[in-house]
Formats: C-alpha cells, structure tokens, sequence
C-alpha cells in the first residue's frame, strides 16, 4: 500500500484485532504528514525513513517484530500497543512525552538522555526497573490508571517457559539508575532460590514473580506463568545426552558438533566454558550450579546441578 500527501492518516481494521491484514507499508517521502494511525492491520513492517515530520505515530494492535522510529526527530507521541516488539530505541526522539508500549515482549528500551515522559505505559513486557530511569518514575504512575496507591506492572518472561529452561532474571537485579531490586520467584506458592538471578525451571506447576524497588515504591513488577511440559520451541533435547558429575567436575557426551557448554555459579557468575561434542567444565567449589547447554543451531538447555 503506497500513501502520499495529507496530514493526516487514520487505517484502522473494523474490529482491531486483525480481521483485515497489511503485509507492509511503504510511501512517497511525505514530510508534511503529522499524524499516522495504522491499528488492527497485523502490519509486520513499516518505514519512516520518508516521514520526518511526524508529531504523533499510533501502530496498536498490529505484527511488528521491530520498530526505527529514529527518523521521526519530532515525534512527541507514540502508541505500539500489542504488538511483537522485543526492544524500542528510542535514544533519538529527544522529544517524546507520551510513550505507550504495553503487551509487548521488549526487554530493551532506551531513552535519550535528555528525555523526561510526562506518560509511560509499559505493562505487559518482560523487563521490570531495569529499563525505568528515576526521572520516569512518575511517568510512569501517570501512564497507569491507578489512583496514586502503589499498583502493579505486568511482567511476562521473553519466551514461554518449559521444564528444562533457564529463567536469566539476572539483569533484573539493579535499576536503570542502579538501586537494587529484590526478585521473588515462586513454584505453586513455594519460593525458589534465587541463584543470582538465575532460575532453573525443572519442574512443572504454576510460577508468580515479583520484582521490588524500595526507590521506586510507588509501582513494582509481578507476572505468572504455567510450565505443563518441555518447552517446544527453541529447545536442546537431550536425548542421548549424558551428563556425568564426578567431584566437582562436569562431564558432557552426546551433544551435537559445535555446541558449547557454560557453568554458572549460584551467585550468577560465570564459571567455567568449554566446546564441542564432548566437553568438561569444572568448579572451584562445592554448591548449586546450573549447566546451560547450546547446540550450533542457539537451540538451549539448562540443568540444575549441586557439586560437592
């Protein structure tokens, strides 16, 4: 679909979820157009590079993997509601005040320095303080529909967890300013260790995660999940995998060629790494570790494991 000339442009599907479907949207270069809405088209692409004047950008409820907003130098408002972004930069719209980015899966986003929000909506992604800044603490709580009592983003995981995965929290653990965070993660009401930020999902059952900021005590993050089995998608099998655990030494046979073997400490710390079918990693200690397992492919594994 080919736009050109107004100032103005509104598409929307008849119900906003879909039911009418946009492939991409490409455009004569339009530097008078202010105003784009474009939601409910499952639009997977879109590129800006020919609106530079654009003031207020809406694209909710859409497919977009990713998002260059870069060239809208202008931008003061922007709506990407519901779609499948995993990060927004946003380090060139040093004019931006309302940002609503909510059920998404983005785990980065970045400000201009200069930047202050006057509105952020940011539930339903899967990062908690550590892309919120102090200086957009109250954007924040006015981007909310609360009514100035502490209240509760939505915090989902980057992917659907299953029996098998490593749940990497670790990022999670200090601020975007640097105040610590306290991570709760808990199976069927049970709280699981912590292991630096790090959680190996074993077991089936229903999971809750709660993230707090005593800097930041107007809002915290919590989310859950159900794990019913291996996860599917993205995963390692292990069958004809062996694991061998002599003293403090891991030994690993069967992995596909060009795999790769890490062990992480309980506190989150690297310990040891090594390559190939075959490979052997070993601690400095007894304790808790988690061995993470990747074939040539980025398919992943990870396993709980206590040393002694």
């Amino acid at each position: 679909m080919a736009i050109d000339g107004p100032s103005r442009v509104t598409i929307r599907a008849a119900d906003a979820y879909g039911s009418v479907s946009m492939s991409g949207l490409r455009t004569q270069p339009m530097p008078g157009l202010l105003y784009l809405e474009i939601d409910g088209m499952q639009l997977d692409r879109i590129d800006l590079s020919t609106m530079p004047g654009l003031y207020e950008l809406s694209l909710g409820a859409n497919a977009l993997t990713s998002l260059d907003v870069s060239p809208c130098l202008w931008l003061r408002t922007l709506s990407c509601n519901m779609n499948q972004l995993t990060e927004l930069d946003l380090t060139e719209n040093t004019g931006l005040k309302y940002l609503y980015c909510e059920y998404n899966r983005i785990r980065r986003l970045a400000f201009a320095p200069e930047a202050k929000l006057f509105e952020l909506g940011c539930t339903g992604n899967s990062f908690g303080f550590s892309q919120i800044p102090d200086r957009m603490q109250a954007a924040v709580v006015n981007g909310s529909i609360g009514d100035g009592t502490p209240f509760s983003l939505w915090y989902q995981p980057p992917f659907d967890p299953g029996t098998g995965d490593l749940l990497d929290l670790s990022g999670e653990l200090f601020s975007a300013d640097g105040h610590p965070v306290v991570i709760s993660l808990a199976r069927d009401g049970t709280e699981m260790p912590p292991l630096g930020g790090l959680y190996a999902i074993t077991e089936t059952g229903w999971y809750s995660v709660e993230m707090t900021c005593t800097d930041m005590p107007l809002f915290t993050f919590w989310g859950e999940f159900s794990v019913s089995g291996p996860s599917a998608a993205g995963r390692l099998p292990l069958d004809g995998v062996e694991i061998g655990i002599s003293g403090l030494r891991v030994n690993v046979g069967g992995l596909p060629e060009g795999s790769r073997a890490a062990l992480f400490s309980a506190a989150g710390a690297h310990v040891d790494v090594a390559a190939g079918s075959t490979p052997s990693l070993a601690a400095r200690q007894p304790g808790v570790y988690i061995l993470r397992l990747t074939d040539g492919a980025g398919r992943t594994q990870a396993v709980k494991l206590r040393l002694e």
